[in-house]
């Protein structure tokens, strides 16, 4: 039962018209995956990508700030731009965490340079799809 007031996203490709219960369940599951796919790439590009003091991310911040300008200080134009796509994702494996994927991004760096940046992604077992890592696809 949707009321007056609710929000319901259409996040998969069209409800159509009559919306059923099970599809906006499906439209509220499916919103809340993204929004947990969304954090995580801001986690992975803080935590991680963008931070020059992590131990094994510390080359890949020297590649996002010397080639693409990109740092934690304008995380938000970078993140924007980094989407999971299923149609352009290659999956490259399967393990006991879920399904990898490689994906190919055409990143425009703050310098205003594009570049075609690999990012790894993978979809859990709750279907959840996350970042795992980013590097220079050459």
């Amino acid at each position: 039962y949707v009321k007056s007031g609710d929000v319901v996203l259409d996040l998969a490709g069209g409800l159509g018209g009559g919306v059923g219960v099970s599809k906006v369940v499906k439209s509220v599951d499916r919103f809340t995956q993204l929004k947990k796919t969304n954090a995580s790439i801001y986690k992975k590009l803080d935590t991680y990508l963008l931070n020059a003091n992590h131990i094994d991310g510390k080359s890949k911040a020297k590649f996002f700030k010397e080639v693409l300008g990109y740092d934690r200080n304008n995380i938000n134009k970078l993140a924007k731009q980094i989407k999971f796509n299923q149609k352009t994702a290659t999956k490259k494996s399967t393990n006991q965490y879920g399904i990898k994927y490689q994906q190919i991004i055409k990143i425009e760096g703050a310098n205003g340079k594009l570049v075609d940046v690999k990012f790894g992604w993978i979809r859990s077992k709750d279907g959840v799809v996350r970042l795992v890592t980013g590097f220079p696809s050459k």
